[in-house]
């Protein structure tokens, strides 16, 4: 019972130490970026997702300047980016991204990517 009651205990102190958000991605440590999808992810097909953008410290909503968003498809011998994304901010920290197409033509990999600071990171990835 003592075993019982000291491995709760540990367990309840681990649990404030606990990275508690849900980000899909963390930028620079600073941001936290999630993605929504509205409408798929299809392959073949259309799809439509909502990014969030938010500060990691104060959880509110946040414009990251030059912030772009792309397709690419990774296979075994190469890899190259897919059809133009087009992008509208909704407001601050929010953008709804259409026309995201992945076909089914090649083998490997799909990635749904945000390019932000010269880095890019992948929100996304699909292999088919």
């Amino acid at each position: 019972m003592k075993l019982i009651v000291v491995l709760l205990l540990l367990c309840s102190s681990l649990s404030i130490f606990a990275d508690t958000n849900n980000c899909t991605v963390e930028i620079e440590g600073q941001y936290c970026v999630n993605i929504e999808w509205t409408e798929g992810p299809h392959i073949d097909a259309y799809s439509v997702n909502k990014i969030t953008i938010n500060d990691l410290d104060s959880d509110q909503p946040i414009n990251l300047i030059g912030v772009e968003f792309k397709t690419w498809m990774i296979m075994d011998m190469h890899e190259h980016g897919g059809a133009e994304v087009v992008t509208t901010k909704i407001q601050t920290g929010v953008y709804e991204n259409e026309d995201i197409y992945f076909f089914s033509g090649m083998s490997g990999t799909w990635q749904f990517r945000l390019v932000y600071s010269g880095n890019e990171y992948v929100l996304y990835e699909k292999e088919i």
